[in-house]
Order: C-alpha cells, then structure tokens, then sequence
C-alpha cells in the first residue's frame, strides 16, 4: 500500500515512522501554491499512490483528485474551523481526522480506506531499445548490464519512458515527481537525468535530450515519432 502525503506541511516524524513500520510505502509531496486539476493526474500518474493524505482541507485539490482517471482513496487533514470537515466530505474525501494527526488513528483510517481501493499496477515490462526495465524490481536491464533505480529515477524514468518519442514539459515532469517547481527540484532533475543518460549509453539508440529550455524528451532512434518533436529534435 502506498499513501501519498500532500499538501503544504508534512506529517509529524512520529507519524510517518509509525505508518513506515506497518509496511506503508509514504511520499510526501509539498506545494506553496495548489496544484492544478492537470498537475494533480500527472502527481498521480507519476507516484501512484493507493490513498492520498491532504494535509490540509483545499476543496479543489480534493475534487481534482477524487475525478482523476485512477480511483484513489482520499484522506483530509481538518482543523477545529467550522465546516472544514463538511466541506472535505463534499469535495470527495472518504475520511476526516483531526488535527493534530495521531498516529494510531490515522494507520487506522488508512486501511479502513485502502480496502476499498484495491492496487491496481502497471507491472509489464517496459522496453526501451535493447534495455528492459521491470516496474516490479525496479530493474534496468540491458544485455551487458543491470541497474536497480533510486525512488526519484524510478519516476522520471517511468514518467518518460511512457511517453518516449514524445516532447514532456520540464515544468509537468518537476511537478509529477517533485511535487514543485523550485531551483532545488530542478537541480536534482538535473542530477538524476544525467545519471539515467550514463545508465542508457549501452544503446546509441536510446538518449534523453533536452530539446531547449523547458522541455525533454526520451528519444528512441528508429521508431514512431511525435510530429512536434520531430521539429523540435531538427
């Protein structure tokens, strides 16, 4: 089970330690300013949670989510303000805790959601040129070798690799994995896409360009490409 905890403020150490010790998998991904409706289905697309926490009650957030493509539980954090839980319920939510969150309550709460949200996951292997990489493992293979990819190169990765031959947005790609778009999380982009470019060089095929500014693209030589980034890749 994976839960995704999102908003502007984490949960307490306390909390994510106690989930983390039940066998959940926790994301957490924070926001200054909220996210879009389309920003929100590519975090989901990208993190694939089983339930999302929203630490604070944002009746659009909580809509975008609960119409998204994936069914996903959804869990909000309210405060003692009149009407914050009634407004959470109307905008979608399966539960209500109180703030502060306690731990025990809130493991609770999530598997009582979770059940009624059975993973459903991609596990087909995804090929890439002469690599094949396992969504299970988390295994890069190519003939001549193999990688075990991090949490954040597993998402940039799979995020790209689902739409390879095709132009993906620096911005969308920052905010499906990151969670914002920060000179820190561009840094670490950065960081993570040059290590997956060393991991691709055994196939001269298989490249991650940046086209210019803004925009990147997983390019396969030799198949189907996207009209757009044809004129781009010139």
């Amino acid at each position: 089970m994976k839960l995704l905890i999102l908003g502007e403020k984490p949960i307490s150490e306390d909390a994510l330690a106690s989930l983390e010790m039940t066998g959940v998998e926790c994301a957490t991904v924070l926001y200054n300013e909220p996210p879009t409706p389309t920003q929100v289905t590519d975090l989901l697309e990208a993190q694939k949670p089983t339930v999302v926490l929203l630490t604070k009650p944002d009746a659009e957030v909580a809509k975008s989510i609960k119409t998204s493509p994936k069914k996903i539980g959804l869990l909000v954090a309210v405060g003692s303000g009149k009407g914050q839980s009634r407004r959470a319920y109307d905008a979608g939510a399966d539960m209500c805790l109180p703030e502060p969150l306690d731990p025990e309550l809130l493991a609770y709460q999530l598997k009582a959601v979770a059940r009624h949200y059975p993973e459903k996951t991609n596990t087909d292997p995804i090929e890439i040129g002469e690599y094949t990489y396992d969504p299970v493992s988390y295994k890069l293979s190519h003939p001549d070798v193999a990688y075990r990819l991090s949490p954040k190169q597993r998402l940039i990765f799979e995020y790209l690799a689902r739409r390879k031959n095709t132009k993906v947005p620096a911005k969308e790609l920052l905010t499906a994995v990151f969670g914002d778009t920060s000179e820190f999380a561009k840094r670490s982009l950065d960081v993570h896409i040059c290590s997956l470019r060393k991991m691709l060089s055994c196939d001269p095929r298989v490249t991650i360009r940046t086209l210019y500014v803004g925009v990147i693209a997983l390019i396969v030589d030799g198949e189907p490409v996207d009209d757009e980034l044809k004129r781009l890749a010139r």
